[in-house]
């Protein structure tokens, strides 16, 4: 599952090894209704080879938590238009904090009606690693995808789920078999034909469409067949996981520069924050 979507080059765009951190001040975003914002340019600590955080610059104040399959690596530090990144491997993610407070819980209890902006880019073909899409399909063919996921199951953590998990998270955007972009939020999901360059996209999903997720891809609405899938998770709380959904599949291979989520679904939000991440990103 992934994070994707149909692609329009830019001649700046950049991705490379980390050439250290960026010392300019974060760029500003006055948005009310922001619950998570992980920026690759804040909160990132690295220090330790076994433990890798990224610090939210939401007033939640969440901290994400790197994941990965037994002795796999954990993310890199790239940099993407000059901001530094989070580079992905397939086999790991982020994921927000096992034992939230009650602030935190509230905030992740976004309800139907949300708004995500990203900004990211998929390894490029020749770095791709096609690997077995799961462990039971063999077909190393399908592409490699960013997961983005709101599980709707986690009553409260750290309790073991008291409910049968679904087979789909609350929100995220995937790459079918043939090569079709998948946007789903949160119990209808929009198809869109094209497909996706290897280069920096700014992404910005929310559930404020008539019939399903509305979806802005470098400014451009996308348009697309809605189907309804699974069933809404009625505002449950929920982490949020970033990179791999589920190590029982191949996840995203490639760089995250920016995640925010924020609660409310309206076209005011959305051009604001794609205003702004045009702006920083020069996308």
């Amino acid at each position: 599952m992934a994070l994707v979507a149909a692609a329009a080059c830019n001649q700046g765009d950049s991705l490379g090894a980390d050439a250290g951190p960026d010392v300019s001040p974060p760029a500003q975003l006055d948005l009310p209704g922001i619950v998570a914002w992980l920026d690759g340019d804040v909160g990132i600590d690295a220090s330790r080879p076994d433990l890798m955080t990224w610090t939210d610059r939401s007033s939640y104040n969440h901290v994400f938590v790197a994941q990965t399959v037994l002795y796999g690596d954990m993310p890199a530090i790239a940099q993407l238009n000059g901001h530094q990144a989070v580079q992905f491997n397939g086999r790991n993610r982020f994921v927000s904090e096992a034992v939230p407070s009650a602030s935190q819980m509230d905030a992740l209890t976004l309800g139907d009606r949300f708004t995500v902006a990203l900004v990211f880019v998929p390894a490029r073909p020749g770095e791709v690693e096609r690997r077995p899409t799961s462990v039971s399909d063999p077909d190393p063919t399908t592409p490699s995808v960013l997961a983005m996921a709101v599980f709707p199951w986690l009553p409260a953590p750290p309790q073991m789920p008291t409910t049968v998990v679904p087979p789909l998270p609350s929100f995220v955007v995937m790459t079918d078999g043939d090569g079709s972009l998948s946007f789903q939020a949160p119990s209808s999901e929009l198809h869109a034909a094209g497909t996706f360059a290897p280069t920096a996209q700014r992404l910005i999903m929310s559930t404020g469409g008539q019939n399903g997720p509305r979806v802005l891809l470098n400014g451009q609405l996308q348009a697309g067949t809605v189907t309804p899938v699974g069933t809404p998770s009625h505002g449950a709380y929920a982490p949020i996981y970033l990179g791999a959904w589920d190590f029982d599949w191949w996840g995203f291979q490639g760089a995250v520069a920016e995640m925010i989520v924020v609660r409310g679904a309206d076209e005011a939000t959305e051009q604001a924050l794609d205003g702004y991440l045009e702006v920083k990103f020069s996308l």
